[in-house]
């Protein structure tokens, strides 16, 4: 989630906004804030991060600075933008897939599970 935390810091600070404000205005603490922003947050969940991409309008365009593999792979499968911010935050135990391979096999698995899930 490191580079989540970076880009929520740069556009915070870009907006001009202090921890304690972006912390009220996506209902979480500055201390759990701070913690994103330094990459040292686990397991942030989707809500979380949803409402700090709301609050900062982050994810309306293609994310920047993929992880390897990743945007290769958004290329190919034309993914939304949402889609390949959504895949860039994932880290299980600090890492995630490399490969444009590993990183299909992964969305995929996701898709199917969302598409049993109902």
């Amino acid at each position: 989630m490191s580079d989540f935390g970076d880009q929520v810091r740069k556009r915070r600070k870009a907006d001009g906004l202090s921890q304690e404000k972006l912390a009220e205005q996506a209902e979480i603490s500055r201390t759990y804030l701070s913690e994103i922003e330094r990459g040292e947050a686990e397991n942030i969940s989707f809500r979380v991060v949803e409402r700090l991409k709301e609050v900062l309008g982050i994810g309306d365009d293609a994310p920047e600075d993929l992880p390897p593999g990743l945007e290769e792979f958004a290329e190919e499968e034309d993914l939304a933008p949402q889609d390949q911010q959504a895949l860039a935050s994932l880290e299980l135990r600090g890492e995630r897939p490399e490969t444009k391979q590993e990183w299909r096999v992964l969305y995929n698995l996701i898709r199917s599970y969302l598409e049993n899930k109902d």
